[in-house]
């Protein structure tokens, strides 16, 4: 379980993290704020210190789930909204340009586009739930990229560090 000194281990690392969808909704899932009020605590740390910082679009992504705006998720999500994403954009415009793949058919929004450049912009890691399998990966190519290709494998080729709430919890624990 976290605690405040594991807050303290991270607040002090001077990480700071870009946050995906998936990471709500998995904190949604998973760990309620009734049944685990300690992660929901540490949570609302990370919050106010500027630690998880989110791109507009995640929030967004989160208003076209199951109501999403009534809940405490919701709410974290939009406390962590970054102030300022005009840096980021020039990158996302580089990211699309450099793998034009990755850009999926069909869709509305690029939410995972934008946690990338928001990281790479302003030097942040990524907190994504997204998988890739691990040997894939560890040989994960540029000519690789399609529009199934998930954050840890884009994150690799840029070297931004990434990680899921797991890694997150074991790096500081």
């Amino acid at each position: 379980m976290p605690s405040e000194t594991s807050f303290s281990k991270l607040f002090l690392s001077g990480l700071k993290f870009a946050v995906d969808t998936s990471v709500f909704i998995e904190i949604e899932k998973y760990y309620s704020e009734d049944n685990n009020p300690d992660i929901w605590d540490i949570l609302r740390l990370c919050s106010r210190n500027n630690i998880f910082v989110v791109s507009r679009t995640v929030i967004e992504e989160l208003k076209k789930g199951k109501n999403y705006e009534k809940l405490s998720i919701y709410q974290l999500a939009n406390s962590c909204k970054a102030k300022n994403e005009e840096n980021s954009l020039l990158i996302l415009k580089d990211l699309m340009g450099k793998y034009p793949k990755w850009i999926p058919p069909n869709v509305s929004t690029i939410a995972d586009h934008h946690v990338v450049a928001l990281a790479k912009a302003n030097n942040y890691a990524v907190l994504s739930e997204e998988k890739s399998n691990s040997n894939r990966l560890k040989n994960f190519k540029h000519q690789d990229v399609s529009n199934k290709t998930k954050i840890p494998e884009i994150c690799k080729l840029e070297g931004i560090d990434c990680y899921n709430l797991l890694q997150l919890v074991a790096k500081f624990k």
